[in-house]
């Protein structure tokens, strides 16, 4: 009988939350980037980003979602082994954005800025139109 020591257990990244096992929407809620006009107070052009299953995402304003505006790439989470994750944005014009996930739940993303560490950024879900 083998045995597992805590030091051995790696967590595992919940893919299930980021992309929803298809494809999931995450809204920009809040931002404390005061050069970034981020977070608009017209609620139909804060930023989203719609993470696939395929590792593929989309970033474009609320009001084109579900059209082809917006920036694409591909995305994937690297793991220190421990329980910190980094999401990589590679943009398809060659652009890269590295963000640690400080949180991550059902209906809330937090991110921090890999190389601006005082930059974090929060995002919610979208609310079901009934309860």
């Amino acid at each position: 009988m083998g045995c597992i020591s805590n030091s051995s257990l790696r967590k595992n990244f919940p893919f299930h939350i980021l992309n929803g096992n298809s494809a999931k929407v995450w809204i920009l809620s809040k931002s404390n980037d005061v050069n970034e006009y981020a977070v608009p107070k017209m609620r139909n052009y804060r930023r989203t980003f719609t993470f696939f299953v395929n590792k593929s995402f989309r970033e474009q304003e609320l009001i084109h979602l579900g059209s082809d505006n917006g920036r694409i790439g591909r995305y994937k989470i690297i793991g220190n082994g421990l329980d910190d994750f980094v999401l990589e944005l590679n943009y398809k014009d060659g652009e890269r954005s590295y963000f640690k996930i400080i949180r991550i739940k059902n209906n809330f993303l937090k991110l921090q800025n890999y190389h601006k560490k005082e930059i974090e950024w929060q995002f919610k879900t979208l609310n079901p139109p009934l309860k």
